[in-house]
């Protein structure tokens, strides 16, 4: 899971459970006031992904997919690129 201030995700299957019609989605990303955190891509990953490549509107960041850990629900994940040089993230590639 990629959003749009740089930082990138991975969590396990067992994090996302299984619900009823009447209950509410479950919470990944910790809600900041400021600047909140937005999702712009999500993938499933495979044995068969290694990479991923983050796009912004002028530059693109490639990097392997073992290298960021899997995190708890709750955290806003791992921080790959710096918006202020890279741009808002607007989407991401698994290869």
């Amino acid at each position: 899971m990629a959003t749009q201030r740089g930082s990138l995700k991975r969590i396990s299957f067992k994090i996302l459970q299984v619900a009823k019609r009447a209950q509410r989605g479950i919470t990944l990303l910790k809600e900041l006031k400021k600047n909140p955190h937005r999702i712009v891509a999500a993938h499933v990953v495979t044995g068969e992904h290694s990479q991923y490549t983050l796009y912004s509107k002028s530059n693109e960041e490639h990097g392997l997919i073992n290298d960021i850990h899997k995190s708890e629900q709750y955290t806003n994940g791992s921080f790959i690129v710096d918006t202020d040089d890279f741009g808002e993230v607007i989407d991401m590639y698994i290869s």
